[in-house]
């Protein structure tokens, strides 16, 4: 909901606020995040098992039970045409647009995430081709040329290739050029490839995350190398490496390729 772990500290400090159910939901982050949401956080981090909600009345709660309300029939089709144009997204940039999306808080995914909840019929919190193709066939149709294509489309937004799309997978997809509009998403998003933590992206650092996504459409070694000297040559500086500023040009590239 707010974009952060609820547990932060070494691994002896979390277990003891786990056990303690020690977390916050103050701050700028909670703002715009509703009461229900916050006591639906409550009923289910408890330490003790025995004191969570039972799993027959999670979605029995008043958040989930009426999060399904009407959906503004614009904002769906565009979120849907963004899924559409992610499939002929080259597999590096989707990659990229994953890992924005990974970064964004309740505020900056709040359409997206209201979308997504309507399309999980079930309420298991991921969305098969079924509940896709239930949505492409409300907005534009049985008859459509895009419901021909809708298998396709989901093939290409199951990017762990585990058959169902995550709540990640779809941001990623769903957002189109918005996310690549709110800087503090691509700042994040740039210092999780900056693993040394010294505002640059080498090209070790690059061709490392390549090789260790979970993603369907694994590279071998030579050609996460391969892969990460283009980029490299394309948008890093004379040093070899990439600050910023030329993240933000690359991400400006991966907008204009969806």
């Amino acid at each position: 909901l707010c974009g952060r772990e609820p547990f932060c500290g070494s691994i002896r400090e979390q277990l003891r606020r786990m056990r303690n159910e020690e977390y916050s939901m103050e701050g700028e982050l909670w703002d715009g995040i509703s009461a229900q949401a916050r006591d639906f956080i409550r009923c289910i981090l408890k330490g003790d098992p025995k004191d969570r909600v039972a799993i027959d009345d999670v979605t029995r709660h008043p958040w989930l039970a009426g999060r399904h309300s009407e959906l503004n029939f614009g904002d769906v089709a565009a979120v849907l045409r963004n899924l559409e144009r992610f499939r002929r997204t080259p597999d590096f940039f989707s990659l990229c647009a994953a890992c924005v999306a990974r970064q964004g808080d309740h505020s900056s995914l709040e359409g997206v995430r209201e979308i997504f909840c309507a399309l999980d019929r079930n309420c298991d919190g991921v969305l098969d081709l079924e509940e896709i193709q239930l949505a492409f066939r409300s907005i534009y149709g049985e008859a459509s040329e895009l419901m021909q294509d809708v298998e396709d489309i989901f093939l290409h937004l199951d990017l762990d290739d585990t058959g169902r799309i995550t709540y990640t997978e779809f941001c990623a997809a769903g957002l189109g050029e918005l996310c690549y509009s709110q800087k503090h998403l691509l700042w994040a998003a740039f210092k999780s490839f900056d693993i040394r933590d010294d505002g640059r992206i080498s090209l070790e650092e690059l061709e490392q995350v390549l090789t260790n996504a979970d993603v369907k459409h694994t590279w071998s070694t030579a050609a996460c190398q391969e892969v990460a000297r283009e980029v490299m040559k394309e948008f890093g500086g004379s040093d070899g490496s990439m600050n910023f500023q030329e993240w933000l040009a690359l991400m400006q590239e991966c907008a204009g390729r969806r």
